[in-house]
């Protein structure tokens, strides 16, 4: 419908597992500066769940959209 899924849990994990981020995006969008990079991202509203792999290089910047 289009709306803004806000309060969905946010993890960032690095190659190695260790969790880098753990965070709510309140308003619907979180903003992070990362180091170059693979990580895992996880979002979870409660009811769903779905992750991607990113790899960031350089100053690069990248963004991730997560729809349901």
């Amino acid at each position: 419908a289009g709306a803004v899924l806000r309060g969905a849990a946010v993890s960032v994990f690095a190659a190695n597992g260790d969790r880098v981020i753990d965070a709510i995006a309140a308003g619907g969008w979180l903003l992070a500066h990362l180091p170059p990079g693979r990580y895992r991202v996880v979002v979870d509203d409660g009811e769903r769940r779905d992750e991607r792999l990113v790899w960031l290089t350089g100053n690069a910047s990248r963004t991730l959209r997560f729809a349901w």
